[in-house]
């Protein structure tokens, strides 16, 4: 992973391949995270093209900003948070949550340097590793901060800041849209599905079937409040929410200023078409239209490939083995990790208790069809790992 970013530097190339370009700049899509994130809107704006504004941007992927505008806007779904400086050596003081809790900083790549702690030991063993490393993302972090006036409660909550929040449990789901000219759509309801010890994500399941109707719509109506709100416009998003079947209780995770490329095959498997396609609309200044129910399967999931064990990878599936599941398996598409020499838990974005080796897409007319397509792709790929030996 690239470390150290420079965002203004990022910005000069970016404006200079745009210079140089001989057509016309008509749009600027932008499909991935910090930092390309917020390139796009800088060079949108620069160019008169449609874009949300970089206030706003930032209100959602600034985790503490964001926090403090969804207590405004959508109070009843956010759970407890705390902002802290990691370099504090008394920062557990001024954090006023119970443990267990998760601790992040307000910017990182994925779930990178994101811990769950339970106690204080943890917390103090945590807060040495993200000191090491917050400062890689959240000082190019730091470059986009000051080109929007910052309001009075984010002064001193910069790009190395952390963020203390309340452990929330439940169904994770997940839904996509655009606001454009004013208009919010949402196109999709996304399950988010774990692993059964609840700990990992397993899979991706559209449309979504985990959570009832009313739930998805009470999730759909908070996210245009919250976005009309900070007033996010002329761009795409992704929210992630969880809902507890047993108290009714729903809180937000996140939001996203994109939508996700996981997503892309489902859609197209159910639906007939991309979100590229909707993302792309939007960034032209045009009304999007997501067809429904117009692809070649009723369901179709991303279900992880994963590894409970630490190991080096000696081998992984051939062509012929991806051929092989791509011809049989109507409607699977593999992708693959890992390679041979990699240590698992020495690569990027790795959970320390299940290591992912790829993805498989999958489409079916149902659920158990689903099911019942991994596990024969499974049988037909072949991985093969050596130990880890102890240093």
């Amino acid at each position: 992973m690239e470390t150290n970013h420079d965002f203004d530097d990022l910005l000069r190339r970016a404006r200079a391949e745009l210079d140089e370009f001989g057509g016309s700049v008509d749009a600027i899509v932008c499909h991935w995270d910090f930092p390309s994130s917020m390139l796009a809107p800088i060079l949108a704006q620069e160019r008169g093209i449609p874009a949300p504004t970089l206030t706003s941007m930032l209100q959602c992927e600034h985790k503490y900003w964001s926090r403090l505008m969804q207590r405004e806007a959508v109070p009843e779904v956010v759970p407890g948070f705390a902002a802290f400086d990691p370099f504090d050596d008394d920062a557990l003081d001024s954090i006023d949550l119970p443990f267990p809790c998760w601790v992040k900083p307000v910017k990182a790549h994925s779930s990178s340097l994101g811990f769950q702690v339970r106690n204080e030991e943890d917390f103090r063993h945590a807060v040495a590793e993200i000191r090491q490393e917050i400062t890689d993302i959240g000082d190019a972090f730091n470059q986009v901060l000051s080109r929007v006036d910052l309001p009075e409660q984010l002064r001193g909550a910069d790009g190395n800041t952390c963020l203390a929040e309340e452990i929330v449990t439940g169904i994770q789901v997940e839904p996509e849209g655009v606001v454009t000219q004013g208009q919010f759509s949402v196109h999709g309801v996304v399950d988010m599905l774990k692993d059964p010890t609840g700990r990992s994500l397993e899979r991706l399941d559209y449309p979504a079937a985990s959570v009832p109707p009313e739930v998805q719509q009470k999730i759909v109506e908070t996210t245009e409040r919250l976005l009309r709100h900070i007033g996010f416009d002329n761009g795409a998003f992704n929210a992630e929410y969880m809902w507890d079947e047993q108290t009714d209780r729903l809180r937000l995770i996140e939001v996203n200023t994109r939508i996700s490329q996981s997503h892309s095959d489902l859609f197209l498997k159910v639906d007939g078409t991309s979100n590229h396609e909707v993302a792309i609309d939007v960034a032209l200044g045009e009304t999007p239209h997501m067809p429904r129910h117009e692809g070649p399967f009723k369901v179709a999931a991303q279900w992880r490939i994963t590894r409970e064990t630490d190991g080096i990878v000696r081998r992984v599936p051939d062509q012929e083995e991806i051929a092989e599941v791509e011809r049989s398996i109507a409607g699977t598409k593999v992708s693959i990790d890992v390679a041979p020499g990699d240590q698992l838990s020495e690569l990027p974005h790795q959970d320390s208790y299940r290591f992912r080796l790829g993805d498989l897409y999958l489409g079916a007319e149902n659920r158990d069809e689903l099911a019942a397509k991994f596990q024969q792709a499974l049988q037909i790929l072949t991985f093969e790992f050596d130990p880890v030996e102890d240093e």
